[in-house]
């Protein structure tokens, strides 16, 4: 497992990356929020899309064979392409306000993601601000009954998604769009839903930060989650746990090093606050796949002690992750 510390974010270039089901064009979306913004950049797969024609902001093409590397799939050019591109993008900071990087919808939306984590020197230039999945309305719908999604690609952006912008959705009653939000909510219970122009421009323009240590503790911690809380499809499965007490150091590493040695590739999301014996701060962990990101948080300031997990993952096994961390307790 790589671990990574900490990085500050302050003046970090913003980096939102932009998913989409198959047809919704995500191209659109970013083109109506960033269209007249000449300090944006949108990076783009291939050619640019008509939609990004004759706006304001930067478009950067990156050619999909730009690297034959395992002859040449799309999460190898994608980790290619992002740390060429973003690195060079990083360096014009001054020019430059934001970045929105929109990924193929076959696009492997975790190694995107875990590129930016597990680059150090990307992490120091760039801040991933957030994941931001555009959903095909009528394709969900379609699909509720059978709890299907359009492709495993997707399923796992949006489980990955700190936004949800749901794309042909005027027109709807309201009890369709019910139906619609529940589904969502069962497979990306942490995801905004934005469902005007105005809560897209939201959900992609302002300062998020998500993906930073800080603002997973006050997640974690706002949550108060005290029980075992699970969900998601026959793609990708989410839980979430809270666990009073504290937690033997030894112990917990061998159970984060058991973790990522089993489950490690299938893991799309790591968060958690873990609750350590002796130690004065909380420690704080991040990450995707085999790459975390550890370090101390806030001060526990004789509040009572208890950890919080997050994971998102194919093949999660709950049960057996709460009783391996249980296991862990100092009693």
């Amino acid at each position: 497992m790589q671990v990574c510390t900490g990085v500050p974010a302050d003046r970090r270039l913003p980096v939102t990356l932009l998913t989409g089901d198959p047809g919704t064009e995500p191209a659109r979306v970013a083109a109506q929020v960033l269209g007249a913004d000449p300090d944006a950049v949108v990076v783009v797969a291939g050619f640019t899309p008509e939609e990004l024609l004759g706006t304001g902001c930067q478009v950067i093409e990156v050619d999909p064979e730009v690297a034959d590397l395992e002859e040449g799939c799309s999460c190898c050019r994608v980790r290619f392409d992002l740390i060429t591109v973003l690195h060079r993008l990083a360096a014009r900071r001054h020019r430059v306000r934001r970045v929105v990087v929109q990924l193929d919808s076959d696009a492997d939306a975790a190694t995107a993601v875990q590129t930016m984590l597990g680059d150090s020197e990307l992490r120091r230039r760039c801040a991933l601000d957030a994941v931001v999945h555009v959903v095909d309305v009528a394709a969900s719908l379609s699909m509720l009954p059978a709890g299907h999604h359009p492709t495993h690609s997707s399923a796992e952006a949006l489980a990955l998604a700190d936004h949800v912008v749901l794309n042909g959705a005027s027109g709807l009653s309201a009890a369709t769009m019910g139906e619609v939000r529940r589904s969502l909510r069962h497979r990306a219970p942490q995801a905004t839903l934005a469902t005007s122009p105005h809560a897209a421009t939201l959900a992609i323009d302002s300062p998020h930060r998500a993906w930073s240590l800080p603002a997973t503790e006050r997640r974690l911690l706002s949550a108060h989650d005290t029980h075992l809380a699970e969900g998601g499809n026959s793609v990708v499965r989410w839980m979430t746990l809270g666990l009073p007490g504290a937690l033997d150091p030894d112990r917990l590493q061998d159970w984060i090093h058991d973790l990522n040695h089993e489950s490690g590739p299938d893991l799309l999301k790591v968060e958690a606050v873990f609750a350590v014996d002796d130690e004065p701060t909380r420690w704080v962990a991040l990450g995707v796949r085999s790459t975390l990101e550890l370090a101390d948080g806030t001060p526990w300031n004789g509040h009572a002690r208890s950890s919080s997990i997050r994971l998102v993952g194919r093949g999660l096994d709950p049960v057996a992750v709460r009783d391996r961390l249980v296991d862990c307790l100092v009693v």
